[in-house]
């Protein structure tokens, strides 16, 4: 099954780890379901304020809590590890 839904909310990253992310989503204007794909965006409260876009895939939902993996075969996006070990 393909869905081409563009869902666009509110999240707060509750739990970053070197492959994958928790979320608590605040406010979405759509479902989401085990094995979606998320692109999601956060800025990190470093000095620059980098901002981290990465595809995500849905692991696990419950009580408005996602758990899910980077896409990326490396884990964890390199600014996010940087930004970890400081």
């Amino acid at each position: 099954m393909e869905r081409d839904d563009n869902i666009i909310g509110e999240m707060i990253v509750e739990n970053i780890s070197y492959d994958g992310v928790r979320l608590r989503v605040k406010s979405c204007g759509g479902n989401i379901y085990r094995d979606d794909v998320l692109l999601i965006q956060f800025s990190l409260d470093n000095k620059h304020r980098t901002i981290i876009r990465e595809p995500i895939d849905v692991r696990y939902i419950q009580d408005g809590i996602i758990g899910a993996q980077f896409q990326n075969a490396y884990g964890m996006p390199k600014p996010l590890v940087e930004y970890l070990r400081s």
